[in-house]
This record gives structure tokens, C-alpha cells and sequence, in this order.
């Protein structure tokens, strides 16, 4: 029993890490002035993944959809960043889609 304490509670740090990394990325970006399609998506795929961890506790499903929304756009919004600037960099957007996807499975296990 103790070692899905451990892993709940380690998913839990990435999830929040994540969420908050998009986040200040998408407002950072935003408080700019750039706002571009991209950014606007990474900003609300970060507030909506954000609160994913508290809703767990509170409630079963929702927590699992506001992740796959949050998560997505962030994943969308960065590649749209990336298309209208001209420099997309294949391999850091396979990296982060392959992290929300471990994140998600993980959080569907859990």
C-alpha cells in the first residue's frame, strides 16, 4: 500500500510541474504581448490541467478529462507556436507529448 502513496504522489509533483511550466510559459508569452493563437492555447491548457490534483480528491472522472483537455492543448498550442514562427523542433514536441502521454497513463493506473 505504501508504494502507491509513493507513485500517487510523485505523478502528483510531474501532473502540478507541468501544468505550472505551461502556464507561466503561455502567460509569460501573453504578458509580452505576444498573442498568437499558440499562446492563448498553452495559457488555458495550463489553467484547465492545473487543477487536476485537487479534483481528485474531490471527485472520480473529471479529473481524467480536465487532464486530457489541459494537456493537449498545451501539446497543440506549442506545436501552433512553433508552425508560425517557422522553427518547429520535431524533437522537443515529441518529448512533450511523450511526457503528457506517461503523465496520463499514469493517472489512469492511479
Amino acid at each position: 500500500m505504501g508504494y502507491v502513496f509513493i507513485i500517487f504522489f510523485i505523478l502528483s509533483f510531474f501532473i502540478v510541474t507541468f501544468a505550472l511550466l505551461h502556464l507561466l510559459a503561455g502567460g509569460a508569452a501573453l504578458l509580452k504581448g505576444d498573442k498568437t493563437t499558440g499562446n492563448i492555447l498553452v495559457f488555458a491548457g495550463g489553467l484547465i490541467a492545473l487543477p487536476t490534483i485537487p479534483l481528485l480528491a474531490v471527485l472520480p472522472g473529471i479529473p481524467f478529462l480536465t487532464w486530457i483537455l489541459g494537456a493537449t492543448l498545451c501539446c497543440v498550442g506549442a506545436y501552433m507556436n512553433g508552425k508560425e514562427k517557422g522553427n518547429i523542433n520535431k524533437s522537443h514536441h515529441a518529448i512533450r507529448i511523450t511526457i503528457a502521454v506517461l503523465l496520463t497513463l499514469g493517472l489512469a493506473f492511479v
